[in-house]
């Protein structure tokens, strides 16, 4: 914890990352940082296989701290090597608590409230708890030679974190049956046919897509942005506001911004004038 908080609080005292700047990046426990532009680039490193650990989960509840007082509009994560996580170290298993499980909901949750979106860069195999991090992102992008799939039934287990209803969400309750059930991974291309990925690309372009949607997303209103990613979210928003209420609420706050305002106002008047 102490070694993340320093590493934090060294990146907090460079200037944020633009286009004419060096990017500020970290490194510590398991994980790596870049922030360049305003996009976060997380990089889960654990080698082999990026296998989820709690010093790994307490690092990225820093890191979500840290990144929501930040100036960051948009967070690419993915993993180092051939695989994006193979999800909890199945040797330690057997020593999970409910404290650990709490810790790992807390984060996922945290993750879906952001009002950055998070964008997961598969650029491997995602499976058990990699593949429940990547659920509570906001978009996914896969490469081809990628697998997803929630094996947890074939240890005699069960998806700990969250799997079990984000999955049907994203995927309809059949097919989220079939893979918790059966413990089958599913390809790339099947899981994108289920609605799981937002795309599947080569694997060496996995980072580059990522980043060319993290960017088009990062050049849209921030305040459009945020909006629109709390009205996309309202099952996780704290108020407890029904999504109409969200949607009405935002749209009126969006309309009253100057900028907004200049930009109607100028849309009118070509308008009108094409009409005389």
């Amino acid at each position: 914890m102490a070694l993340a908080t320093a590493a934090l609080h060294a990146l907090e005292e460079m200037p944020l990352g633009r286009a004419t700047e060096t990017p500020r990046a970290i490194r510590w426990m398991d994980l790596r940082l870049r922030i360049e532009d305003s996009i976060a680039f997380v990089t889960l490193d654990n080698p082999p296989a990026n296998a989820l650990s709690r010093p790994m989960f307490e690092a990225i509840l820093q890191l979500l701290g840290y990144l929501e007082a930040d100036q960051v509009r948009a967070v690419v994560v993915t993993g180092e090597g051939p695989s994006f996580s193979i999800g909890a170290d199945p040797s330690g298993l057997a020593d999970v608590t409910r404290d650990h499980l709490r810790l790992g909901h807390l984060i996922l949750q945290r993750i879906e409230q952001c009002r950055a979106p998070w964008i997961a860069a598969l650029n491997g195999h995602c499976l058990g708890g990699g593949l429940e991090l990547a659920l509570a992102c906001h978009l996914r992008i896969a490469s081809s030679r990628a697998k997803l799939g929630l094996p947890e039934v074939s240890l005699g287990l069960l998806p700990g974190l969250g799997g079990t209803h984000r999955l049907p969400r994203l995927a309809g309750r059949a097919h989220a049956h079939e893979m918790i059930l059966t413990g089958r991974p599913v390809k790339a291309e099947e899981a994108h046919a289920m609605g799981l990925l937002n795309a599947v690309v080569p694997p060496e372009d996995v980072l580059p897509a990522a980043e060319r949607l993290a960017r088009r997303i990062v050049a849209k209103s921030p305040a459009a942005v945020r909006a629109a990613m709390r009205c996309l979210n309202p099952e996780v928003d704290p108020a407890g506001e029904t999504a109409e209420q969200i949607e009405v609420e935002c749209f009126e706050q969006l309309t009253r911004m100057p900028g907004v305002r200049l930009t109607l106002d100028a849309i009118g008047r070509d308008l009108g004038a094409r009409r005389g």
